[in-house]
């Protein structure tokens, strides 16, 4: 799915922030790091939700699934939505890792260890 019908599927089904991280993935793993789509990454959106996605970061060589944008509606904050966001992105990355970038959580950093991520 090219750039164009991905953004009319998600104007016309109002799909899920999974099938918008799975749908991206089959996409972005053909990228190549000259390509624009590789550095601008996605923006996934749902009921408030906001999760920015590149497959690189600066400080990790390679592709890897990177999250660098989280903002969820204050009525799901602490309700598990991230633990199982993730969860996808680690059984649905294509690529080694994933790298979670600063996201202004002052919590994510002992969450991360809880779930024996490596810092």
């Amino acid at each position: 799915m090219d750039r164009i019908k991905y953004l009319k599927w998600i104007a016309e089904e109002s799909p899920s922030t999974a099938q918008q991280l799975v749908a991206w993935l089959n996409r972005a793993r053909h990228y190549t790091p000259d390509m624009k789509e590789h550095q601008a990454g996605v923006q996934i959106q749902e009921k408030g939700i906001v999760v920015g996605l590149r497959q690189s970061t600066n400080r990790y060589h390679g592709d890897c699934l990177t999250i660098h944008v989280v903002r969820l509606p204050e009525e799901i904050q602490n309700k598990g939505w991230f633990k199982s966001f993730l969860k996808l992105c680690c059984e649905s990355n294509p690529w080694c890792d994933v790298v979670i970038e600063d996201v202004k959580n002052p919590y994510l950093l002992s969450f991360c260890k809880k779930l024996n991520f490596t810092v």
